[in-house]
């Protein structure tokens, strides 16, 4: 038994050589972005706008160039969207659903990738523990409205966002850098580097560093300028019901897909409610995870993981006012991989703590098959649409999912 816990910890705490580092990230990531791609069959092979894909991002890109990179949308910058819609005109237009899911991709294994440096060997340990985080981050469950979506790419963006506020001081210039050009593009992508403010200064409070308190500072000063915008743009915040409602989709968004699946939105919409069953096990779920978070060795990492895994979901309850009850995937992904940051970095003293932890990776584990496959997105091809807009004389019917979201580009939007 010695034999055996001394083989574990090594295996924890193992770190790969600078030379023996790079190839194996090379590996991970390579890895890790054609498993996250395959989870949705056709994603390459039958690509389809989605959504704002179309209307904001391709025509934009098209029409405005790099001067549409600080157009305000739905009462915030979306720089980094944008962004990346313009890097793809680099590429053939007729690609361009393609090379919007590759570029979604992209974002999700970067963001997800955090999780792997060093930084934040204090909260998961060595090389390989690091890295099975990265994996469950790309394996999240209940991620149909965010895979491989140029226009939900920034939530992936968010969970960055989060591993960025638990990691320690970089070392190295070129990690300083890289932590605040990220943490300035998604914080001026949409509103959720305001919503995840709050990492920012517990950051600060837990490493006391001039580099983070320059950090916390910029991602404050990015937040109050979506902040002025948004207020400039008198977006209108219809009313929300609370009380049950805001319990309900707290439990089923944020830990049923670890329970029942990844299908809240088709069950809620066209099945039956939820079976006590389901209750139960999700409330048990999610009691064993609040209470091995705050018995851990770091109680504060522990809470502030809770408290941002909820503010996701208050925020996107608020925003979409009535409609709060059908929460979004998108609304839902920074808390569900809140629960795999909870499973790894939770450390409790006390055996019954430790068990309980055990048993929740276990039960994660059982039922993380069913979650892997992604559903089908079926809409039009983008063929046609793809000949046509090579043609720079033609106005173009251009299709997107789902239907009202289709639009025409004329000659003179290019």
């Amino acid at each position: 038994m010695e034999t055996i816990r001394t083989t574990f910890a090594r295996l924890v705490s193992w770190e790969p050589t600078h030379r023996l580092h790079r190839g194996l990230m090379t590996v991970l990531f390579s890895v890790g972005f054609v498993a996250h791609m395959a989870r949705r069959r056709g994603v390459l092979s039958h690509p389809a706008l989605f959504a704002e894909d179309g209307q904001v991002f391709l025509l934009g890109s098209l029409r405005d160039g790099v001067r549409g990179l600080n157009d305000v949308y739905n009462g915030y910058l979306i720089v980094g969207t944008r962004g990346l819609a313009l890097l793809a005109t680099l590429f053939p237009i007729g690609w361009t659903p393609s090379t919007y899911a590759v570029l979604a991709g992209l974002v999700a294994v970067g963001s997800c990738g955090i999780a792997t440096r060093s930084q934040l060997t204090w909260a998961f340990g060595g090389w390989m523990p690091r890295a099975l985080v990265f994996l469950g981050l790309l394996f999240l469950p209940q991620v149909a409205e965010t895979h491989a979506t140029l226009t939900n790419a920034i939530w992936w963006g968010g969970v960055g966002l989060v591993l960025v506020g638990l990691s320690d001081e970089p070392v190295t210039w070129w990690g300083h850098a890289g932590e605040m050009a990220f943490v300035v593009v998604v914080s001026l992508t949409g509103p959720i580097g305001i919503v995840l403010l709050p990492i920012a200064f517990w950051r600060l409070w837990r490493v006391r560093s001039a580099w983070t308190a320059i950090l916390a500072a910029v991602w404050g000063a990015t937040g109050m300028v979506q902040l002025l915008i948004l207020r400039g743009q008198d977006r209108k915040v219809e009313s929300v019901e609370w009380g049950v409602n805001l319990s309900g989709v707290l439990v089923r968004r944020w830990f049923g897909p670890f329970t029942t699946g990844s299908t809240y939105v088709q069950t809620h919409l066209a099945g039956p409610p939820w079976s006590r069953t389901a209750w139960l096990l999700t409330l048990v779920f999610a009691g064993g995870l609040v209470a091995i978070a705050l018995r851990g060795r770091d109680r504060g990492a522990g809470a502030v993981l809770l408290f941002l895994g909820a503010l996701q979901i208050v925020a996107g309850f608020v925003a979409l006012g009535p409609l709060a009850p059908l929460l979004p995937d998108r609304y839902a992904l920074g808390a569900t991989a809140s629960v795999v940051l909870l499973l790894a970095s939770a450390r409790p003293n006390q055996w019954p703590f430790r068990v309980a932890q055990l048993a929740l990776i276990v039960w994660v584990l059982i039922g993380w098959p069913r979650n892997v496959s992604v559903p089908e997105r079926p809409g039009p091809s983008f063929t046609n649409a793809g000949r046509c807009l090579e043609q720079p004389d033609t106005t173009c019917r251009v299709p997107a999912v789902p239907e009202p979201f289709s639009f025409t580009i004329t000659p003179n939007d290019r």
